[in-house]
Order: structure tokens, then sequence, then C-alpha cells
């Protein structure tokens, strides 16, 4: 795929379309490190900051923000400076403890033969961060083969993690085919994350796990070298995961941002190619436009402008961004809408919502508990309960 220079004049401008508040151009500035002088210089603009520390603890970019303002000499209001210190101090805590319980993890994997990729949490902390303590990390993200999903769930289960779904053989059948992550759980309660996909499989966005482990780079990490994702591999994973969840985070768009500004030798090229080929183009473009609209970072001109012309990509970001700055959650129908739109045509958004109308899930589980033998009556169950919905 080629991008054309020609694009660039009919470029959407996407900022415009947002203006970003003082509060959030603080906010952004101090987390991605820009230079004292202009963090001290947005922070004049600032008068509400009980109002800033709210927006960053909703966008999980408290600690980055705090780490920044402190290299910019600024001096916080003493109802706020204890909090946000101590919240630091927490995270920085925590983030150490992942960092060596997934080396932990790691060993285990390796010592049983089964290849894995982390990615997201500590290891992305540590690709792209200043530091460990800057990235609020409440997990840890693995990633595995769909034929050792399985095998993996066994291995975290000998290192005390269990599920927090309860579900029956027939369930786990159809939710290991249907899903993308199986949510694992501590004794001490810290959660842990097996993913044999990106997103679920009604987002028909495709997933080569061989072709990612080839390409897989060492990373180092608490005095050890642990595989992770390639640099174009590794930008597709973060544009997949902010545009499932419709970007409602702004710390999703800095990690995007860190990351295009930690390798700015990627091929965009091979980028875009893989993107078409996972059905995840328009994911990767809204993923960029976003990035660029509150951070300001963005790719080469031709993707940027490419990205621009896509018009759904466009709306979306918009959308997203205004969201943001009023730091306001996804609704279920707004997520849905979001899913259909990454869509690439009718034809995969009518797949999309049949699988939504005709196959249940964890809601019909958890609602009506059925023996395996009925499992097929989740499916009026399901039914009932989107019906309901519409007439609510």
């Amino acid at each position: 795929m080629r991008f054309s220079m020609a694009a660039v004049a009919s470029l959407p401008e996407t900022r415009a379309a947002v203006p970003l508040s003082a509060e959030v151009q603080l906010l952004v500035g101090a987390a991605m490190g820009v230079a004292p002088g202009q963090v001290r210089a947005l922070a004049t603009e600032v008068e509400d900051w009980p109002g800033l520390y709210r927006l960053a603890d909703f966008h999980a970019l408290r600690a980055a923000a705090y780490h920044g303002l402190l290299r910019a000499g600024i001096t916080l209001p003493l109802s706020l400076a204890e909090l946000w210190r101590s919240y630091a101090e927490q995270n920085a805590r925590h983030n150490l403890w992942l960092s060596s319980e997934l080396l932990r993890v790691m060993e285990a994997f390796e010592s049983a033969g089964v290849r894995v990729l982390p990615y997201k949490g500590p290891t992305l902390g540590a690709a792209v961060h200043p530091s460990l303590a800057t990235r609020e990390s409440s997990d840890l993200d693995l990633l595995v083969s769909p034929a050792d999903a399985a095998r993996a769930e066994q291995i975290t289960a000998a290192l005390g993690y269990t599920p927090l779904l309860d579900l029956t053989p027939r369930q786990r059948a159809a939710y290991l085919r249907d899903e993308c992550e199986l949510d694992l759980v501590s004794a001490e309660g810290e959660q842990l994350d097996l993913h044999w996909a990106l997103v679920p499989r009604h987002s028909q966005m495709a997933f080569d796990f061989e072709a990612w482990w080839q390409r897989r780079v060492p990373l180092p990490l608490g005095g050890r070298s642990i595989p992770t994702l390639a640099p174009e591999d590794g930008l597709l994973a973060l544009a997949v995961h902010g545009s499932k969840h419709a970007w409602e985070r702004m710390g999703w768009a800095v990690d995007f941002a860190l990351w295009m500004s930690a390798h700015p030798q990627m091929d965009w090229e091979e980028i875009a190619r893989q993107a078409a080929a996972m059905r995840a183009t328009r994911a990767l473009r809204f993923a960029v436009l976003v990035t660029d609209a509150v951070t300001g970072v963005s790719p080469p001109v031709p993707v940027r402008a490419q990205a621009g012309m896509d018009r759904d990509a466009w709306a979306m970001a918009a959308d997203a961004v205004e969201r943001m700055q009023h730091a306001r959650k996804v609704g279920d129908a707004a997520r849905w809408r979001n899913t259909l739109r990454l869509l690439p045509d009718r034809g995969a958004r009518r797949r999309c919502l049949t699988w939504f109308a005709l196959t249940s899930g964890v809601a019909e589980w958890s609602s009506v508990r059925l023996p395996d033998a009925l499992f097929p009556l989740y499916v009026p169950v399901r039914l009932l309960r989107i019906v309901r919905a519409a007439l609510r």
C-alpha cells in the first residue's frame, strides 16, 4: 500500500474541530515530558487544579503528569500535593511488583516450553516511558497462541491465578471461541489477562500470533531480557486496543504517541499492509487521528493525511476527544456503534449484528443458569435481553 502526497491537500484538521482545554493541554504536556518551560507556561492557564487531578485520575495519567509537573518545578496546591505524591509513590511500588511478577510468570512459561509475548502493562512502561514509575499499570497482559490458551491457563494456575469467571464446559468452549481474553486473579487480588486474540470474534480483526512471534524483539527488564512485540506490531496492538475501547482514556493516546516517538524508523508501509491484512485499517486511522488531536504527535504526513480522509475515522476521533475532555465513560450503546464503525463495509456490519443477536455470552450465562444440555436456549435469552434493552 502506497501513501499519496496528494491526499495532504484535503486533510481534515481534527484538532481544530475539538479545541483542547488548558487542563488537557497541561495534563498531556506534563505526561509527555515536554520542555519544562512549556509546562510552566501551560500551568499559568489552569485555574481548576482539583479538576486537573480528577482528569488525570480518569485518564490514568496521575503518575506521569506528577513527574512532569515536578520536573517543571510546578508548586502544587497544598490540598493536592500530598495526594498526588502519595499516589505516585504507590504507583511506582506497584509497577516494580508487576515487573517482578512478570519475570516470574515468564520464567514459568519458558520452563514449560510455551511461547508468550507480554505487552502493555510494565512491558510498555519499560519500552517507551521514561521509567517504570511513570506509567499506570493495573495488571499483566500476555499474548499466547490460540492453540496454547488452555496450556497457558494451567501454567498461570500453578502460579496461583484463577479465572474470574465460573464457566461450565459448554460455556467455556464458547468463550474460548468467541472472546479474546481470560481474566485471572491471584489470591492477593492482582490481575493477569491471558489473550489469545486482540479483540472478540465479532470484531472480525485477524490476529497472527505466529507472525508476531517470529518478529519479536528482546526487551531489557529487571536485569533480564524478555521477548515482546516488534515496533510495527506493538503499534498495531496499541491501535486496536484503544479503538476497541473507543479511546476512552487519554493515557492510551500518550502511550501511542510515546511509541511513535521511540520508534521513528518504523516501516509505515509495512504497518499499513499488516493493518489491511488484520482488517484493522480504520482502527489504525482512528488511533492516528486521536493521538494527533490530543498530543500533537503524528506519523509521516502522508499517513496522517490518508487517515484524515477516512470520514468515519475522523468523526470517531472528534467524538472521542470531546468525551476525553469531559472525562465521560463510553456507554454500551456508544461502544457498539464504535464497533460497527470500525468495520470496513456493510457486509461486515451485518455479520457483526447477526453475531450480536444470535451468540450468547457471559451476561446471559450469569442471568440464567442452564445445564449444558440446554445451552442452545441461551439464544432466546439473548434475544429477550435485546428486546428489553430496545424498549427501555
